[in-house]
């Protein structure tokens, strides 16, 4: 059978039903179920998941296809020879997996059908895309890439397992033939990124990751909310206090004029007010993170803060300061989300 052919044929067809224990043909004096058939050869386009054909033909010559049956509630129905290649739903669904072939047979009523061969092909990559498209990828970890291609026509496929992988530095990380990215170490706020890079027929797809050593949600919150971690914050009783506090800038409407919102319980909010786009005095600058507004806020400079802050100064510029190390760090890594 030709591959369009193939085709033709799958896109015809309904869905199965029945399995081990269900009979087409009904109790009592009906019919028995005599032979399960499905095609010899059947070719598919990698990422198309169309149904397959079964027909059943009983002793009367009554002929059963998939239009006339429910569904086989059992995936102990099918078997496959090569489920990487692709594995057949309870329903007869095809899920295509990898380009190649295997066999697969489909049990019913007890009746085994013949071994019907699946061909999975690729069509014409147009482009391919990579995944997930975080924008991070933190030190001394691994993360799972993934690559799909668009095809002629508009389909896509998931070729995780047929692109060539690569990374522009080796030293930084490496990737398997799976697509699974493992980082090395890194200094800390030193910057890094690493393009990774999927290759099929000539076209690429690339996703840019910042390597990150500092989690916002965790290392940079314990940092605002923690004031054991920051040496001065005093305000309205002279008493320390956190950023967080309701007394600075978690009060629901900030503190002293300043649309800085530092909500404890909700580490996104506090991310978006720290990062909102500012024509002048920016709260993050990625340029130089020494003048983020931030730190000029903040930051002991002559036993003052270099822009006035009711509450005080917190950090000293220096590497001693592991609560100010923690932000910069946080700062040349590029202020993202995670």
């Amino acid at each position: 059978m030709t591959k369009l052919a193939g085709w033709t044929l799958l896109t015809a067809l309904a869905v199965i039903s029945g399995c081990a224990t269900d009979h087409p043909f009904g109790r009592g004096e009906q019919p028995v179920l005599e032979s399960v058939s499905l095609p010899a050869n059947v070719n598919v386009l990698l990422g198309s998941d169309p149904l397959i054909s079964v027909v059943l033909e009983s002793s009367d010559g009554t002929v059963n296809t998939t239009a006339q049956l429910e569904g086989c509630a059992k995936a102990s129905c099918w078997s496959t020879t090569n489920p990487a290649v692709a594995t057949v739903d309870p329903d007869g669904r095809i899920r295509t997996h990898g380009t190649g072939q295997t066999t697969v047979t489909f049990t019913y009523a007890g009746v085994i059908s013949n071994q019907a061969t699946i061909e999975v092909f690729l069509g014409t990559a147009l482009s391919v895309r990579v995944a997930p498209g975080v924008g991070y990828v933190f030190a001394d970890s691994s993360l799972q890439m993934a690559a799909e291609a668009t095809l002629e026509g508009g389909d896509t496929a998931d070729v995780t397992g047929i692109v060539v992988w690569s990374t522009s530095s080796d030293t930084l990380g490496t990737i398997t033939v799976g697509g699974l990215l493992t980082v090395s170490s890194v200094s800390s706020g030193s910057g890094e990124q690493m393009i990774v890079r999927a290759t099929l027929d000539g076209k690429s797809g690339t996703d840019t990751l910042q390597v990150t050593t500092v989690r916002f949600s965790t290392d940079v919150m314990a940092v605002l909310s923690n004031i054991s971690l920051i040496q001065e914050a005093s305000i309205g009783d002279g008493q320390p206090k956190a950023c967080t506090n309701t007394e600075c800038h978690g009060a629901v409407n900030g503190e002293g004029g300043d649309v800085l919102l530092m909500t404890v319980d909700n580490p996104q909010a506090i991310y978006n007010s720290l990062t909102a786009p500012a024509e002048i005095n920016p709260y993050i600058d990625l340029v130089d993170p020494i003048a983020s507004y931030i730190f000029q806020k903040t930051l002991f400079v002559g036993g003052q803060t270099p822009v006035a802050h009711d509450g005080g100064g917190h950090f000293a510029n220096n590497s001693d300061d592991a609560a100010f190390m923690t932000l910069k760090t946080w700062v040349l890594e590029q202020a993202l989300f995670h």
